[in-house]
């Protein structure tokens, strides 16, 4: 089952975050060289506490897209607009970067990370994938 909570606690604009903001050891802001006495965050130890990560919104939007084919409504147009808008950032971050890709991950609120890989072959091809299932609907 695909929970309608991730939509609005784990998504962000690009990612998913890997904890939610109310979890007391949520730190959004990761920095890998932060040398700094904060154990929760220093020397990139926060990697998996909350930054967001975009390959993961491709495989939530797969199965969100599923349980919908399921249900008889993804080719519903307020469907289609959904998964147009939450591409739409996306867009915006291959045609105007550098490497025309999609970063490994971001800050908290889809921010740029300046210690992300800039271009991450997983992030493009998970949301390939749903680009393809949204063709084949």
């Amino acid at each position: 089952v695909v929970s309608t909570q991730s939509t609005g606690t784990l998504a962000g604009p690009v990612g998913m975050a890997t904890l939610a903001p109310h979890d007391p050891d949520y730190r959004p802001w990761y920095n890998n060289s932060d040398q700094g006495a904060d154990y929760t965050t220093a020397h990139g130890f926060n990697y998996h506490q909350g930054p967001e990560w975009v390959w993961c919104m491709g495989f939530y939007l797969r199965a969100k897209l599923a349980a919908e084919r399921r249900a008889g409504v993804a080719d519903e147009p307020e469907a289609r607009e959904f998964y147009n808008a939450v591409l739409a950032p996306h867009r915006v971050l291959i045609t105007r970067g550098a490497y025309r890709g999609l970063a490994e991950l971001t800050q908290g609120g889809g921010e740029f990370c300046e210690g992300s890989c800039p271009t991450q072959a997983w992030s493009i091809a998970c949301l390939l994938e749903l680009m393809e299932d949204l063709r084949c609907l």
